[in-house]
């Protein structure tokens, strides 16, 4: 390879770097208002003209993604930073609410779990009138940290998940020593 084409390649390898740089900031952002705002509803909190403008931006600046020019994603991203914030400030604005926490639901046999990221976010629960217990990532945590031999199964075993558990033999025996005391 001549020192040209090296030259060349370079340029071009910090051009894309550029850009990447550039893509992932606007990606940030735009992951960061869906956390807030839901997927894709913080157009839909401001009125019809400026989400319009928003959506054109959104295609402009798709547009310059695809292409290979290094001014166009230079103008195009900043505005997509300073139109995600724009759209941001009108809905509080407006007095929107931000979505509730995001929640994951499962059942146990005792009735409901419900998971949320943060213990702050705890007290923000939609439980839709129905009971059941909240749980955040921090107390699994607690209750992980407590079971040493299954932390050391996943280090050792990538990928592997728990299909099935069962209580020790002290348990087992506590369990038949509590019927056996039953009088029938």
């Amino acid at each position: 390879m001549s020192s040209t084409s090296r030259s060349s390649h370079r340029i071009a390898t910090a051009h894309h770097q550029q850009q990447l740089a550039m893509i992932e900031a606007v990606d940030e952002i735009g992951r960061s208002m869906d956390d807030k705002w839901g997927v894709g509803r913080l157009p839909r909190l401001v009125d019809p003209i400026t989400a319009a403008r928003f959506a054109r931006q959104v295609h402009k600046f798709g547009q310059a993604c695809w292409g290979d020019e290094l001014g166009d994603v230079a103008a195009h991203a900043p505005a997509m930073v300073r139109a995600y914030q724009a759209l941001d400030r009108m809905a509080d604005a407006a007095g929107h609410q931000p979505i509730p926490p995001q929640q994951w639901e499962f059942e146990i046999p005792e009735g409901l779990v419900i998971l949320v990221r943060h213990s702050d976010e705890i007290g923000q629960v939609q439980t839709h009138g129905r009971k059941g217990q909240i749980w955040s990532l921090e107390e699994i945590a607690k209750l992980v940290r407590l079971h040493p031999l299954l932390v050391q199964v996943k280090t050792h075993f990538p990928g592997a998940t728990i299909e099935k558990t069962r209580p020790g033999r002290d348990v087992l025996q506590a369990r038949e020593d509590d019927l056996a005391s039953l009088p029938f």
